[in-house]
């Protein structure tokens, strides 16, 4: 990482800055609390720091201490901070996100919301459910077998209901999801 800086320590609240100058300014940056190697943005906006004014994240007149607040009054926590927005990607994911399916596809999707929702399935999207886009996968890490089925299934986040049900192409890729009413 070419343009990092390091802050070793967080563990006071400083009551003001008064050989400051009046005033501070925010830096969007990206954060790692482990070393210099993992420091990455975890999404596009990084992490926001306020450095008091007239200094700078690095440069002529750099900042000794990054706070976390406005007022310049808590010191941001100890890590690795880079302004090199443009190199800060995230790791590739090495897993997915778990869900629970009825065992059988069903004709429609009201059937589905009134099976019990106990296999364990994992899917590629960010949230908590699949939304449609997103692939169904038989195990948790990337490069598992596809799940496919004919119809609908009902799922949930736990074992035991169906609170949304969904249905897949061949492909096992999600082409309809919707919520159960009951």
């Amino acid at each position: 990482m070419s343009n990092y800086r390091q802050q070793t320590t967080s563990t006071q609240a400083l009551l003001g800055c008064p050989s400051c100058d009046p005033g501070s300014v925010s830096v969007t940056v990206c954060y790692s609390s482990v070393s210099a190697e993992e420091l990455c943005c975890e999404d596009a906006s990084g992490v926001v720091i306020w450095i008091p004014f007239g200094q700078t994240f690095n440069g002529t007149n750099p900042a000794t201490i990054f706070y976390s607040d406005e007022l310049l009054t808590t010191r941001s926590p100890a890590g690795f901070y880079s302004n090199d927005l443009a190199s800060c990607t995230p790791p590739p994911s090495t897993s997915y996100t778990g869900i629970f399916l009825t065992s059988v596809g069903n004709v429609n999707a009201f059937s589905a919301c009134n099976d019990t929702a106990a296999g364990k399935r994992w899917h590629d999207g960010a949230g908590a459910y699949p939304i449609i886009g997103n692939t169904i996968y038989q195990g948790p890490s990337v490069g598992s077998a596809i799940e496919t089925w004919s119809g609908y299934k009902g799922m949930a986040i736990v074992s035991g209901g169906s609170m949304k049900n969904l249905s897949v192409n061949a492909s096992g890729v999600v082409i309809s999801v919707s919520t159960c009413i009951f």
